[in-house]
């Protein structure tokens, strides 16, 4: 048993409590791994379901039969928070990434003609 398989057995025992089946999700897992998935990833989908999303574990009858429906969903939210980590460590900001197209606009008082029709902008 790995690193991953047990965090998901203690996940499975703080969720479900008394109601965890061990047997059973150690079963989905070989499954799930067999098809693709890793460890890993279920942990972390588990992780992203119940601990990020809040999502109740009123319908899963104790056990993490929604892993297959939300697998690539919680892998795109850590890959996007990865990358946000990223871009912070190498001192990119938010600004930065954000390619702005500033359109400056002056107005000149004097040849203005009635009540201030640019509500909002500065006239010099």
């Amino acid at each position: 048993m790995g690193e991953y398989m047990a965090k998901i057995h203690e996940d499975g025992k703080r969720l479900f409590g008394e109601s965890y089946d061990k047997q059973r999700t150690e079963r989905m897992v070989r499954r799930w791994v067999k098809s693709g998935m890793t460890e890993s990833g279920i942990w972390k989908s588990i992780h992203y379901w119940y601990d990020i999303r809040k999502n109740s574990i009123d319908e899963a009858n104790g056990s993490f039969g929604i892993i297959p429906y939300i697998y690539e969903e919680a892998k795109k939210w850590y890959n996007d928070l990865a990358k946000l980590h990223r871009s912070m460590e190498s001192g990119d900001t938010i600004e930065k990434s954000v390619n702005h197209d500033v359109v400056n606009i002056r107005v000149n008082a004097d040849n203005r003609k009635g009540d201030t029709f640019l509500k909002g902008f500065e006239l010099k």
